[in-house]
């Protein structure tokens, strides 16, 4: 009878500390969900920004273009605009560009 007391205290000993280490993963594994969702909505505003400064960079391409390219005689005006423009284009698709490559 006391062999078999004692084996009982041994399988409720082993029970306790796998039942704290399922409920440790449990609440660790909630708290990684809550972090993965705000790093994702962190990436998300950072690509939001990229994209408005793109427009920011085209706009000023375009106006570099047309005020100084196209009126200039010197054609290093120009080339500067066109890569203004393209740098703009660029980093407006920036954003979806990662997302393909992911």
């Amino acid at each position: 009878m006391r062999q078999s007391k004692s084996k009982t205290i041994c399988k409720r000993a082993n029970i306790l500390p796998m039942t704290l280490m399922m409920l440790i993963h449990t609440v660790n594994m909630a708290g990684a969900q809550e972090a993965v969702s705000k790093i994702n909505s962190l990436s998300e505003l950072f690509m939001n920004i990229l994209s408005a400064m793109g427009v920011m960079i085209l706009g000023y391409g375009i106006f570099n273009l047309a005020a100084f390219g196209l009126n200039s005689h010197d054609p290093s005006q120009m080339t500067q605009g066109i890569k203004s423009v393209v740098a703009g284009l660029l980093v407006i698709m920036a954003p979806q560009i990662v997302n393909f490559l992911k």
